[in-house]
């Protein structure tokens, strides 16, 4: 029983870590794009949803889906 527990507690800081390394990264990664781009960025998706068909439009987002419109959203107003 204290085997399992033990392995349940070092995975959940192994995907913790996984994590945070990609956050980190993705700010990293932002710090060199200019404000304008990010609105660009953000403009070009909601373009391409518009051109989507009705039953892609309405299908499932996941949450990594949402993450990236999120980011972008963000670093637009920190830039602001």
């Amino acid at each position: 029983m204290n085997e399992h527990m033990s392995d349940h507690v070092k995975d959940e800081g192994v995907n913790n870590v996984a994590v945070d390394k990609e956050v980190e990264e993705n700010k990293e990664d932002n710090k060199g794009v200019t404000r304008d781009e990010l609105i660009e960025q953000l403009e070009a998706q909601v373009n391409y949803f518009e051109t989507l068909p009705q039953h892609e439009k309405f299908s499932f987002a996941l949450n990594v889906d949402l993450q990236y419109f999120m980011l972008i959203i963000l670093n637009i107003l920190k830039k602001g």
